[in-house]
């Protein structure tokens, strides 16, 4: 039997309680569609035996992975998730456009504070690009992008005989 006055503490310090997540790490360049990429969400309060899963929102899908958490200080609860897409799960046919990603914990989502901490900008090559100069001009925006002669296409991944 809790007193009253332990569940209204309890109630007052639910940020040292429940779990969430602070920020995205974002990678240094915004994330090529189509290609495999590893996120890194960071977080409090995270619990070790809970089956977390990332979640991901994209160009009108959703879609989920497995996560791996770590602790990253215990003192202050602090955690870290890593999740991993696969090449085809990134992938959007718009020019530019924001993957939102955050934690499941049993198809419910972790809360987080601050919507911008939780999206990632992300581009793709070849969306309305169908000349070679048009990928010219996208490889100013993105300098990994290239025209692939072999196929006539604008990809930022050309195989060896494109």
């Amino acid at each position: 039997n809790r007193n009253s006055t332990q569940e209204c503490a309890d109630r007052n310090d639910v940020e040292n309680q429940c779990p969430y997540v602070s920020r995205v790490s974002k990678p240094s360049e915004p994330v090529s569609s189509g290609k495999p990429t590893r996120f890194e969400l960071v977080g409090y309060n995270f619990q070790q035996d809970s089956n977390y899963r990332c979640h991901f929102e994209l160009c009108n899908k959703t879609f989920t992975t497995a996560s791996t958490i770590q602790q990253i200080d215990a003192a202050n609860s602090l955690w870290s998730a890593q999740c991993d897409t696969s090449d085809m799960q990134t992938f959007c046919d718009e020019k530019s456009y924001t993957i939102t990603v955050n934690l499941e914990d049993a198809g419910v989502l972790i809360d987080n504070y601050d919507l911008s901490n939780v999206t990632v900008p992300a581009y793709s090559c070849s969306a309305a690009v169908t000349t070679c100069g048009a990928c010219v001009y996208r490889h100013k925006q993105h300098p990994n992008c290239g025209w692939c002669s072999g196929t006539s296409t604008c990809s930022d991944a050309c195989s060896s005989d494109s």
